[in-house]
């Protein structure tokens, strides 16, 4: 069924309150990207996040390492409404010119490259606009400044364990997008994006010399006949209409050129769309490579770091957000992504607790050049700030004033 959108009364007073923050948010957005930690580090920023909060006078908590929680309360019975916002930077260097640009990262060797720090202050927008219409809320709704997005084990796993997952309906989240321009959004249902799970192998063989080989059992050799196997495991072991990519990363082994080496290793990722092809692979994964170290006289073991699930778009929260788009961008600025990304995002862990639908927010500046995602130097068009801040504050009003329900068939959005 369709939520419908907030009354055109409320609406007038949430924008009315984002334009009149925009100064302070884009502030703060500067000085989260002048000054970046890393995943689990991200000590400074919580406590600006904390400041923050502090000055709107809205209660807030920290969870798991520097996650920074709000919630605020609707009616207690009804299942809470989650928006999440990314806090971490990435080891990359800052290559912006800082004779033009004041708020190029300070840090060397750290930046907001992949745009956690708008992702921060979009969640600190949505904040602000719940806090102040906090009357109108009927189920109640939680805001997590995620710390550790981009590591293993993550901080949406963190918070998974934690419990601070459980209990909710629906999440929303955004992920800014360079590709496209500022004023544009794309969406998809279904997978958005893929799970990314790390594989390390360590072959184990006997060293000899070079020019007695067949006294020895060649772990480089094993290694990389394991590695040609991995590259077919996608095409032949999971149907051709399905994604999934393997990628071998890094191979180690040997001491010298004339030594046949007893021991070498292997790492790379394995990266699906669907959740059963994640599974079958596993298993496929380890009958390969100990069948291909088997053929060189080497055994192989097996281990795997799983990474977080796919990232799932609920239909119904899509149509929500989609209307919400329109209404802030017009109808021409909302476009269908034509395909899922294989890259990975942990937001992916609250799909397997609740329905959630993430927004691809373009933030290039037309015309201009524009750098990717985890690219030195990455900036982008603040503007995008306040067309995400205006989607996302009327879809989580939306979702809280709908209110949810639970039926034998799962979660269900209802008025």
């Amino acid at each position: 069924m369709s939520i419908p959108q907030p009354a055109a009364e409320l609406i007038s007073r949430m924008d009315a309150l984002l334009e009149a923050a925009m100064p302070s948010l884009i502030t703060f957005r500067r000085d989260l990207h002048a000054h970046p930690e890393l995943s689990w580090e991200e000590e400074r920023t919580a406590f600006k996040i904390e400041e923050r909060l502090q000055a709107l006078g809205v209660s807030h908590f920290r969870s798991v390492g520097t996650a920074v929680i709000v919630d605020i309360p609707g009616n207690a019975a009804l299942p809470r409404v989650i928006y999440r916002g990314d806090i971490d930077a990435l080891p990359i260097a800052d290559t912006k010119d800082t004779s033009n640009i004041d708020y190029a990262s300070t840090v060397q060797g750290k930046c907001h490259a992949c745009g956690h720090d708008v992702h921060s202050t979009i969640a600190l927008a949505v904040t602000k606009v719940m806090h102040e219409l906090q009357s109108e809320l009927v189920a109640p709704v939680r805001i997590i400044f995620q710390p550790a997005e981009e590591v293993l084990p993550s901080g949406a796993a963190a918070l998974s364990e934690a419990g601070e997952l459980d209990g909710a309906s629906a999440a929303l989240a955004v992920h800014v997008d360079p590709s496209r321009d500022v004023g544009e959004v794309a969406w998809l249902t279904g997978p958005i994006t893929a799970a990314s799970d790390v594989f390390d192998v360590q072959v184990r063989g006997s060293a000899g010399h070079s020019a007695r080989p067949h006294l020895a059992s060649d772990a480089i050799a094993a290694a990389a006949e394991i590695a040609l196997q991995i590259y077919a495991l996608g095409r032949r072991h999971v149907n051709p209409l399905h994604t999934a990519v393997l990628s071998v990363g890094q191979i180690e082994g040997g001491v010298a050129p004339n030594v046949v080496s007893g021991s070498s290793r292997l790492r790379g990722t394995l990266r699906t769309l669907n959740l059963e092809d994640r599974t079958s692979l596993h298993e496929a994964l380890r009958r390969t490579i100990e069948h291909a170290a088997a053929l060189h006289g080497c055994k192989a073991e097996l281990s795997l770091q799983l990474g977080a699930p796919p990232v799932r778009n609920d239909e119904a929260l899509a149509a929500l957000v989609r209307e919400s788009a329109k209404q802030v961008l017009g109808a021409d600025a909302v476009q269908p992504l034509p395909y899922p990304s294989t890259g990975a995002e942990d937001f992916g862990v609250f799909s397997d607790h609740m329905r959630t639908f993430m927004l691809r927010l373009g933030c290039g500046t037309p015309g201009q050049p524009r750098r990717h995602l985890h690219e030195e130097g990455f900036d982008l068009d603040e503007r995008c700030i306040l067309h995400g801040a205006r989607i996302m504050a009327r879809s989580i009003l939306a979702l809280s004033q709908a209110g949810a329900s639970v039926s034998d068939a799962g979660l269900a959005i209802s008025k």
